[in-house]
């Protein structure tokens, strides 16, 4: 799904010439980046990949017994 601005509302492609839009859409251009922002912290990506693999982790103690 490819997503476009248009004015004020983002509009999503989903397929060729069928358009989508919503009024409660959390989309907003000028904090969709992560550069420049207070909103996001490279430092935050560290800590979501070590939880995000937590299971995969314990999974791996458990079959080695540990």
């Amino acid at each position: 799904m490819m997503q476009y601005k248009i004015g004020n509302s983002p509009i999503h492609k989903i397929l060729k010439h069928r358009r989508r839009k919503s009024p409660n859409s959390l989309y907003r251009q000028d904090i969709s980046s992560f550069e420049g922002s207070e909103i996001y912290n490279q430092a935050d990506a560290a800590g979501f990949i070590r939880l995000y693999g937590l299971p995969m982790r314990v999974r791996a103690m458990l079959e080695k017994g540990i």
